[in-house]
């Protein structure tokens, strides 16, 4: 069994990837000025967002463009907990399937970016495919349509699950067959088309990433890039890959006696071996000088030290 994963890094790569010079020619703004923009996180209390919202709210990515507090607004359909509310502060309520809910937002908001990060992962999708269908397919339209609207900027994040088991295994390309046989990899392959048909159609500002499994933790984002040099709406990126004995034996550095068992659930590994071994990612290296910042082991050191000190997470 191979593992395939990247950082949550990888995300905030994608972000920058996003939120260059373009900015700046977007809202007529000379290069010279500092442009504050707002960014709308969907799904922001998934595994992604939480993470993500908070290093924009920190990190500047360049003289031209930058974010802060006030200007990241977190959203999902369910109330925080009262121990993180002062943490994802600005929060708003949003269900992606309400498009006039959805407008409001990014008119009160003054949103110039959105992360879509909303929507039912492959084995939920799978248990409940009405809903995954209203989520993955409606919501989405919801947002291409109200970026359009609305001239903002939007990245969606697709998967390895959009590609099946006809797609070549090894060094899967950019381009290539797409034949996923679950309801989340359609979904995906649809939004990656339909993104790729509003960039060609009205000029919307959208990318797009293939992303492996995520491992979040908090890191610091590098490199950059231009629009110029990039080929295409949609790229994969790729990390590391390692076996569960592998993982066992970087744990047992922390903890020596550590021990691993498997309980496979058929219908999961089911959906997991249709998918690539391995993604080349080597556009993303070249266009937008794309690279992954952990290998097994520093991102073992890197959780165990988030594990341990959850108190200096803010």
């Amino acid at each position: 069994m191979l593992l395939r994963y990247v950082s949550v890094s990888s995300i905030i790569y994608a972000v920058k990837f996003c939120t260059t010079s373009s900015v700046c020619k977007i809202m007529n703004k000379p290069t010279s000025d500092s442009v504050e923009k707002k960014i709308l996180i969907t799904g922001a209390l998934g595994q992604l967002g939480q993470g993500l919202g908070k290093l924009l709210r920190q990190v500047e990515f360049n003289r031209n463009c930058k974010f802060g507090k006030e200007n990241v607004i977190m959203s999902d359909i369910v109330k925080p907990p009262k121990t993180m509310r002062d943490k994802l502060s600005p929060y708003t309520y949003l269900d992606i399937t309400d498009l006039s809910l959805l407008k409001s937002i990014v008119v009160n908001y003054e949103i110039d970016q959105i992360i879509h990060f909303s929507s039912l992962l492959s084995h939920v999708a799978e248990s409940n495919m009405q809903k995954a269908m209203d989520i993955n397919v409606q919501g989405l339209a919801n947002v291409l349509e109200v970026a359009r609207i609305f001239n903002a900027m939007l990245f969606v994040p697709s998967t390895i699950g959009a590609f099946g088991s006809t797609t070549p295994k090894v060094n899967t390309p950019d381009l290539t067959i797409q034949r996923p046989n679950t309801i989340y990899g359609v979904s995906k392959v649809y939004a990656e088309l339909l993104g790729e048909y509003y960039h060609t159609r009205f000029g919307l500002d959208f990318r797009c990433l293939r992303l492996p499994g995520i491992i979040s933790a908090d890191t610091t984002p590098g490199g950059g890039t231009t629009d110029k040099k990039l080929r295409t709406p949609t790229y994969n990126i790729s990390a590391m890959s390692f076996t569960p004995s592998e993982i066992a034996e970087a744990i047992r550095k922390y903890i020596p006696h550590f021990k691993i068992e498997y309980k496979i659930c058929p219908l999961r590994q089911s959906i997991a071996d249709s998918w690539p071994e391995s993604l080349d990612d080597s556009l993303a290296r070249a266009d937008w000088k794309w690279s992954h910042q952990y290998d097994l082991n520093s991102m073992t050191k890197e959780m165990f030290k988030l594990l341990i000190s959850p108190n200096d997470k803010t």
